[in-house]
């Protein structure tokens, strides 16, 4: 999905707004604005104030990282006692609704790991303490927001038989190990490098939080003054592909996972709006500044996209997105870059949680 949705958001900043007119938004043109066009009041956008968090890498971290690299090398052992959190659990399941045997909902010799939750928090409290040859037979009601659409809101009857309870047994991480499965010279050199990736990760994820408020102080600080009916409908398209990628995920319709959501016509519209003022303004700086893309700069950026959503060539990646898109998001990142290298910057210690 990364490779599929990593440009919907930023795509189309500069949208066609060529020509007079559009739809008004009733705003008025702020006092202090340093440029204003037939659609934007813009608000100044340079010495503005912001904190970058500074994430530190601890060694729980980087042995999280490591253990996670392992699991790809990791044996399976059966053991002789009860099932608890973190084994694997082998089983054949069904599924029953109001008596109807689901015929999607069958699997011999199924893999569920206690604690990630496949079925749902309540599921694995059930095969939690159970041993080889178990048999199974218990109900569980489902909220309405389950992630399963076709069990969500339901009450389903579960038939789980037994067939194993294993241990994950990760490889010793020697050198030898090392050397010869992750490329490295030793241990340490691994380490040194799942702790300097962590690094990585936290600066990015930082410094995108940080493009971010400073973008958003300037939307709220400016005032939209019109748009056209084709800067909407651009952005509305931008909101609906986000949400249909994830409802492919889930197997959903785009009317079934607003259901599963609770997303309602009004927090739709308030999205379309909020993509629509972002472009907006984005659009109105890039005018302000004269900002443009030169050939060199495109390669260079068609080059890291490449590298960063982990496509295998630049042709792959240039078969999903077109020359324009690549482009107006390049654009977007030179406004945003700009917005730092004006900024009054202060830097604070914060723990990183996963999903921040």
């Amino acid at each position: 999905m990364k490779k599929q949705t990593m440009l919907l958001a930023a795509a189309l900043c500069a949208l066609a707004l060529s020509g007079c007119g559009g739809t008004s938004t009733g705003n008025k043109k702020i006092d202090n604005a340093v440029y204003t066009n037939d659609y934007v009041s813009l608000a100044p956008y340079t010495g503005l104030s912001a904190e970058k968090k500074k994430y530190e890498v601890t060694d729980e971290a980087v042995k999280e990282k490591i253990n996670d690299d392992l699991s790809d090398y990791a044996e399976y052992e059966s053991v002789d006692r009860p099932s608890q959190d973190g084994d694997t659990v082998c089983a054949d399941y069904s599924v029953y609704d109001n008596g109807s045997l689901l015929e999607e909902s069958i699997d011999e010799n199924y893999s569920f790991v206690i604690g990630q939750e496949d079925f749902g928090s309540e599921f694995d409290g059930k095969l939690t303490g159970v041993s080889k040859g178990d048999h199974l037979e218990f109900t569980i009601s489902y909220d309405e927001d389950f992630m399963y659409s076709d069990w969500a809101g339901k009450t389903l009857n579960f038939t789980v038989d037994v067939k194993d309870v294993q241990i994950e047994i990760l490889p010793e991480c020697t050198d030898e190990f090392v050397q010869k499965n992750l490329g490295y010279d030793s241990y340490d050199a691994y380490a040194d490098a799942a702790r300097e990736s962590l690094a990585e990760q936290y600066e990015q994820e930082s410094s995108d939080e940080l493009k971010e408020n400073l973008l958003q102080q300037v939307i709220d600080s400016s005032s939209v003054l019109s748009y056209t009916d084709e800067a909407y409908k651009e952005a509305q398209a931008i909101v609906e592909n986000d949400y249909m990628a994830y409802a492919d995920m889930f197997g959903q319709t785009l009317d079934e996972l607003y259901d599963t959501l609770e997303i309602t016509e009004d927090d739709l519209e308030e999205e379309i709006r909020a993509q629509l003022y972002r472009t907006l303004v984005v659009d109105a700086i890039l005018e302000n500044e004269n900002i443009s893309l030169t050939d060199a700069e495109y390669e260079e950026g068609v080059a890291l996209y490449t590298e960063m959503y982990e496509y295998d060539s630049t042709d792959d990646f240039l078969a999903d997105y077109s020359k324009e898109d690549i482009t107006e998001r390049l654009l977007e990142d030179k406004v945003l870059n700009l917005l730092v290298e004006n900024a009054d910057i202060t830097e604070t210690p914060a723990v990183y949680e996963d999903g921040e």
